[in-house]
């Protein structure tokens, strides 16, 4: 089957397609005796070259490789090649001189139905060829940590340093090129993202395994910590080497357009089978060495991985016999894993038994991550139509999606979204805990409608839903309002409890209560850490924000802090524990300490993006007012302390307010917006340092009038100012204001002092009489339907087995919710809808023919290549420079879908006849998942279109883009 993964082999396939759908046109319109075939010598002698000149490259290759799977592959693909263009030229000689033929036609389309499986088959061949030499090298770097445990002298460590720099170098290149070739933008980002990790592991393993020589060099106190520590780094470096080859051998999207976010029922399994994958390689490794006992890197990594499932199956595999499936495995494979310690520690590890052991334990860990791989397939679901949502925003839309057309929910997630939203994390506040009580009341009374069978468009149901709605966009607000506070309270300050783990592990060993100092110091840190990763979480999937990438981003971001923090803890206890205070072990804390700052910074960088930063500015100044009442409060107690505590929060909330500020500068392409917005906050940055000189005064005199009247007069000065800033950010009238100012209200008050106009006069006798002798009125001229109301028609309520209808389905409803009176993307977003339903028909050969089958698809080609190009000049006139590049990132890949479904539609349409078969089955399957990332691409563009759309400058290139709802 056709695949596109790579800009060569998509350029190549593109033409190839475009003449093999003519041929396809051709033979269905010459289906009747009256229509002739064309001579089609010339074009058959095209492709004919085209192919001779791939097989010689073919041949070429395979004569001077050294990959026997290439030698064994490319003849039968090249044979494959050779046999379809033979069947074109006979083909098309048999048609030049009989072009009646029924034997000519048949082996047209048999010709041009296999030209493009061989040539594709052609070009995967060489292309995963490609592929396993950049696998080769990670394998190398593989082999290369297997050597870590053994490297006990600086001396070793120099030469493996030597030997591992030049392979990582050659290996980052490779990837680098990969990954401009690759099409999928989902593919380049994460092969980018586990590469520059492994480039910033790499000076932690280096720093790790000079520590563990140092360690035992000392005595060997805090031996323990150092190996965790390196065997952390190496993991982690082997999980994203292997997260590189798992990227480097995907040909397809892989259903990552159609995952939400990471915390799905899927991503546990699919983090674990990713894991399970990454660490087979140093699994087999320790099970090939006969000598190799307990205790070992791969042995105690295995094992975990075995724990993690034991843990994470029965919760997450919704399928009970399946669960318990994998459950016995896991088990098995740990018995046998302890039966063959046994043996090893008797040393009988190269007994028949233990060789028999070793290779079922082998056996039984591939058969294992196929068992896996089976069970979270089963709990894939077909489309983002089908799967509840796991943010705010997702469910919110689902809910909403449900109260307006209930008939379409039918898997319940609209309902179950609504109780999702009512069960909100930061359930102390009072008014989130009415609301969502408010919500559970009114769903309890929407459903007792339903169970009754009342009508749904009955006043009563009607009311609730209205009712229903408003809450949960109330609950909404009031949840990121609630969020927005925690993040101006605990990112006020990212760095103070890892100074103080560093200053109590430093700490001189002359100090009493030194331990219980670093005890605190550690516990302290801790939680800190895990508090900014639970609230960044928040932030992401609680808040406003629509950005995948942004919301993508903070969710890794935490879980690299999560699994970061007791690394340092242990690095932290090295420092403490070392007898001679070596710079070595000092110098690793630093380091990854350094890290750990530098991803703290990442995170809250984009948790500022992820929040509305007017919101942010306002929660900031009610903190700020609350301390200053606290300041008050301490003053007027004569307490020192709560003074320099509550002085020192207004100035880190200053400081962050500053922070934020000079984001939204750096991120403004409007003039105006940055001018006015840097002159505030340059005035804002004046008042800090009088504040400051003044509340340290205070902290000293907190009984001098004259003092506390100045730190007033300085403080309201910075309040004040703040003030300013926070009003220059607030966002201008939007889009859906200026729509509704355009709806014009006729309707008059009751209260109206206006008298109402004279009553008409009755018509008299004679006018009676000659209205009844008037001739019929002539009928109503027949009036077309526009294309607007061509394409706000509703959809037909899709099946379980119509997938692509389904996502068409699910656009619609999106769009329809907008008029297309001046919104040339919504109008077009529609207008795709409906032919990607039609294109639902004509796959299952419900209608059309073969000629319908291309049409539509390339329509759909060039319809994709014109929401592109709206998003294009929506981004270019946006003075955002966040949204436009969110913008941008998500319409890029829209073409390259579209010309991928063109060229399966070819495909498809040239298996027409041969329905049942494996081929057939799978084109099928790659139209439908190609169909569902082309209308889920469509959708996210529709949205951050319109968020976008409020930060335009002009529009200046005739683009029409108003955004009204409609009034239902």
């Amino acid at each position: 089957m056709p695949v596109f993964h790579t800009r060569t082999i998509e350029t190549i396939l593109e033409p190839v397609a475009q003449q093999v759908s003519r041929l396809i046109i051709l033979h269905e319109e010459s289906a009747g005796d009256s229509n002739l075939m064309p001579d089609l010598s010339k074009p058959v002698q095209v492709v004919k070259l085209a192919v001779d000149n791939l097989v010689k490259i073919g041949h070429e290759t395979c004569s001077t490789t050294s990959d026997d799977l290439l030698r064994d592959e490319m003849p039968n693909a090249l044979e494959r090649v050779n046999h379809a263009s033979t069947l074109l030229m006979n083909a098309a000689q048999m048609l030049k001189h009989e072009p009646n033929s029924v034997k000519g036609r048949q082996m047209l389309i048999e010709g041009a139905r296999c030209i493009l499986h061989g040539i594709s088959s052609f070009l995967l061949t060489f292309d995963e060829y490609e592929v396993r030499k950049i696998i080769g090298i990670c394998q190398h770097v593989f082999n290369h940590l297997l050597h870590v445990e053994t490297i006990e002298t600086i001396e070793q460590l120099v030469d493996f340093v030597k030997n591992l720099t030049p392979i990582l170098t050659r290996m980052s290149k490779e990837i680098d090129l990969r990954i401009k070739e690759l099409t999928h933008i989902i593919h380049r980002q994460l092969l980018t993202r586990s590469l520059e990790q492994v480039k910033t592991l790499t000076p932690l393993l280096i720093s790790s395994i000079n520590v563990c020589v140092t360690s035992k060099h000392t005595g060997g106190h805090t031996i323990v910590e150092a190996i965790e520590n390196r065997d952390y780094v190496v993991n982690k470096i082997n999980d994203e080497l292997g997260e590189i080859i798992r990227i480097l051998q995907l040909i397809t999207i892989d259903d990552v357009l159609l995952d939400e976010f990471d915390d799905d029922e899927q991503h546990n399994l699919k983090k674990l089978l990713k894991t399970l994958g990454n660490r087979l390689f140093q699994a087999k490794n320790w099970l090939a060495n006969s000598q190799a006992l307990e205790g070992t890197l791969a042995e105690r990594s295995l094992r975990m991985v075995l724990d993690d499932l034991r843990t994470h199956i029965i919760e997450h595999c919704l399928d009970e016999t399946q669960a318990n499936l994998l459950m016995q495995k896991v088990d098995a494979i740990s018995q046998m894993i302890n039966r063959l310690l046994q043996l090893r520690k008797q040393s009988k590890g190269n007994t028949n038994e233990a060789t028999s052991l070793s290779r079922n334990i082998s056996q039984q860990l591939d058969d294992l991550y196929q068992s896996l791989e089976q069970a979270i397939h089963l709990l894939r679901y077909t489309s983002d139509y089908q799967r509840p949502a796991t943010t705010v925003n997702g469910k919110v839309d689902q809910a909403q999606r449900w109260l307006t057309q209930p008939e379409t929910d039918q898997f319940g997630f609209g309902e179950f979204a609504v109780e999702l939203v009512s069960i909100c994390e930061l359930s102390y506040r009072r008014d989130l805990i009415e609301c969502c009580l408010t919500i559970d009341n009114l769903l309890m009374k929407y459903n007792d409608l339903s169970r009754r069978r009342l009508s749904l468009n009955g006043p009563e149901c009607t009311m609730i839903s209205r009712s229903l709605s408003s809450h949960i966009y109330q609950l909404q607000y009031r949840l990121q309002e609630a969020i927005i506070y925690q993040v101006s309270d605990d990112f006020m300050d990212i760095t103070s409890t890892i100074k103080s783990l560093r200053h109590a592990a430093f700490e001189s060993t002359n100090e009493s209560n030194r331990q219980e100092i670093f005890q605190t110091a550690v516990q302290e840190f801790i939680n800190h850490s895990s508090t900014l990763t639970q609230t960044a979480r928040l932030a992401a999937n609680g808040t406003s924000c629509r950005s995948k990438s942004t919301i993508e981003t903070i969710n890794i971001t935490a879980s690299q802090i999560n699994d970061l923090a007791p690394q340092i803890v242990y690095a932290a206890r090295i420092v403490f524990g070392d007898p001679i205070r070596s710079s070595t072990t000092q110098e690793h804390f630093d380091l990854l300490r350094d890290q750990w700052l530098t991803q703290m910074e990442y995170l809250r960088k984009h948790v500022d993006e992820a929040i509305p930063s007017d919101e942010f500015v306002k929660a900031c100044e009610e903190a700020i007012i609350h301390d200053t009442q606290q300041t008050e409060k301490a003053i007027a107690d004569l307490n020192s302390s709560i003074v320099v505590d509550s002085t020192s929060n207004i100035i880190r909330r200053a400081n962050r307010v500053l922070l934020v500020t000079y984001q939204e500068i750096q991120n403004s392409e409007d003039a105006t917006f940055t001018q006015r917005l840097q002159q505030a906050s340059d005035i804002f940055k004046r008042t800090f340092p009088p504040m400051i000189a003044a509340a340290k005064q205070l902290a000293l005199n907190p009984d001098n009038k004259v003092i506390h009247s100045n730190w007033q007069k300085t403080n309201n000065e910075l309040i004040d100012t703040l003030g300013t800033v926070r009003e220059i950010l607030q966002p201008s009238s939007t889009n859906l204001a200026n729509g509704i100012a355009h709806l014009s209200m006729k309707c008059r008050s009751r209260s109206s002092s206006a008298s109402p106009p004279p009553r008409p006069p009755l018509p008299s006798d004679e006018e009676l009489s000659a209205s009844a002798s008037a001739p019929p009125r002539p009928p109503l001229p027949a009036v077309e339907e526009t294309e607007e109301e061509i394409y706000d028609k509703d959809l037909p309520r899709p099946q379980f087995n119509q997938p692509i209808l389904m996502a068409a389905h699910d656009l619609h409803l999106n769009v329809k919710q907008y008029s297309s009176n001046d919104n040339q993307l919504i109008a077009l977003a529609k207008k795709m809808a409906h032919f990607v339903a039609q294109l639902s028909l004509l796959i299952r050969g419900e209608t059309g023919t073969k000629r319908d089958l291309i049409s539509t698809s390339r329509d759909l080609s060039n319809m994709s290549e014109q929401v592109t190009d709206l998003a294009k000049q929506i981004a270019s006139e946006c003075t955002d420079r966040r949204l436009r590049t969110n913008l941008l990132q998500v319409s890029e890949r829209i073409p390259t879908i579209g010309t991928q479904l063109k060229i399966l539609s070819t495909v498809k349409a040239a298996m027409f006849g041969t329905s049942g078969t494996d081929e057939d089955a799978e084109a099928t399957e790659m139209l439908i998942s190609n169909a569902q990332n082309l209308m889920q691409s469509v959708k996210e563009t529709i949205k951050i279109a319109e968020i976008a759309s409020d930060k335009i400058r002009f529009v200046s290139n005739g683009i029409r883009l108003q955004w009204t709802r409609r009034i239902r």
